[in-house]
């Protein structure tokens, strides 16, 4: 594939027929915002220098959610299916193999 991806008419043809997406759904709007009272460039710029912002609480459907997918899907040690497990097994595989976490 990477070989035909060379030609610059099957590249604009992939361009062409690959969906596009629509930037105004993901657009946000403070009517619509969780966080309305986030000073948002602030936000922005701690999340670039750091990586990390305080003061964000989620709604609490949200973080369900979120909990939910975390609880019920597979973690998987060094991308390998073989070595699946869930969260609530994380003890009992770090007794057999110390896992890193961050």
């Amino acid at each position: 594939m990477s070989i035909i991806g060379r030609f610059n008419v099957v590249r604009l043809l992939a361009k062409k027929l690959a969906k596009q997406v629509d930037i105004q759904k993901y657009q946000s709007s403070s009517i619509s915002s969780h966080f309305q009272n986030l000073n948002h460039t602030e936000v922005s710029a701690s999340l670039m220098s750091t990586g990390l912002h305080l003061g964000i609480n989620l709604p609490d459907s949200i973080l369900q959610e979120i909990l939910d997918f975390a609880y019920s899907t597979r973690c998987y040690e060094n991308l390998d299916p073989q070595l699946g497990f869930l969260y609530s097994e994380r003890k009992e595989v770090n007794k057999k193999k110390t896992l890193f976490t961050a």
